[in-house]
């Protein structure tokens, strides 16, 4: 018998950094509505090019942005081939530059991205979705995605209990977690449907009995588990339910995180990332009202830790892979693993 999950995991993890131009404007409203779908994945509407009223996919997880090929054909966009890297393969990718891309208040000029076919969204959500807008258009100003209202609001007022420093792995938004009492970094990803983490980081979990998965992505097929955990927590909030999945690709250990934190409203009723601070805050589903310790000091002005760098790679736009139109050496870069189904 078999079962199929949506999972979306490393939607536009691990692609190249460059940098676009981009400038964030004042608006008369600083909210948008989103759609939620499956109670985590995050869509709005904005404009890329010409085009306007589209769909996008809000994805944190995702640098740069990835549109469709459909959208790409009508921009009558053309670009050239990259080596990208997903969970377990190595794949091509086209990358083009967008002329144009509006979301609220946020505008982006000469953005480069990536080209993937998005109707496997189309079918499993039943819309139509233009894009995956990234961490290169969002990072333009602080903002809060509220899952009990239904809204992306861009310079919140206010404050969320909990706060923790961003650490950085390149241009990929991680944060300090506790697995089973242990520290370790994830990616804070908007686009994933559960935690998971990668058992090459987590030998301890390696022996844990789970319910056992084939999963597929671009690339091909691999090995997941689902297992409980002892304990999930961040800045001393418990995060609930403890059912995570466990990847066995071995081509993720060169990545300074050890997963994917998922941030869906499963979790968390309202998140926000602060990129004048380097802080992610949260409310957990299950909040009733108190603020541990751990959470005070983190949430502490000043308390902000320098971005986390591994291997030589650097926070900022003017690292990672070539910002070069015409093509050139890019094989280390990286890429997307879209949908990832699963089965018994």
């Amino acid at each position: 018998m078999q079962r199929f999950t949506v999972l979306f995991v490393l939607s536009a993890l691990l692609l190249c950094s460059v940098s676009a131009e981009a400038q964030s404007e004042s608006s008369s409203s600083n909210a948008l509505p989103i759609e939620l779908y499956k109670n985590y994945l995050i869509v709005v509407r904005g404009s890329i090019g010409t085009l306007e009223n589209r769909r996008f996919i809000l994805d944190t997880g995702a640098y740069p942005t990835v549109i469709s090929p459909r959208v790409a054909k009508k921009l009558r966009l053309s670009g050239h081939k990259e080596a990208v890297h997903v969970v377990g393969h190595d794949i091509d990718s086209d990358v083009m530059y967008v002329p144009f891309l509006q979301l609220g208040p946020l505008k982006s000029q000469h953005l480069r991205a990536v080209v993937k076919d998005l109707s496997v969204f189309d079918r499993d959500m039943g819309v139509q979705i233009d894009a995956m807008v990234g961490l290169d258009v969002l990072r333009q100003s602080r903002f809060r995605i509220d899952y009990r209202e239904s809204k992306l609001i861009f310079a919140a007022p206010g404050s969320l209990p909990f706060t923790a420093p961003i650490r950085w792995d390149g241009e990929k938004a991680c944060i300090d977690v506790d697995v089973n009492g242990k520290p370790t970094r994830l990616l804070l990803d908007s686009g994933a449907a559960d935690v998971m983490l990668f058992e090459q980081k987590f030998a301890e979990l390696s022996s844990r009995p789970g319910l056992g998965w084939t999963s597929a992505n671009l690339g091909g097929r691999f090995a997941i588990r689902q297992i409980r955990l002892k304990s999930l927590g961040m800045a001393g909030s418990d995060l609930g339910a403890r059912e995570v999945f466990l990847s066995d690709t071995d081509n993720m250990t060169s990545f300074a995180f050890a997963g994917l934190m998922a941030i869906g409203a499963e979790r968390f009723r309202r998140v926000e990332f602060d990129f004048e601070r380097q802080t992610f805050s949260w409310e957990p589903a299950k909040w009733k009202g108190r603020v541990s310790p751990v959470a005070r000091a983190a949430a502490t002005p000043g308390n902000v830790p320098p971005a986390f760098t591994d291997g030589g790679a650097q926070m900022g736009a003017s690292e990672g892979c070539p910002n070069d139109p015409s093509g050139g050496d890019v094989s280390g870069c990286s890429s997307p693993s879209t949908l990832i189904r699963q089965e018994r």
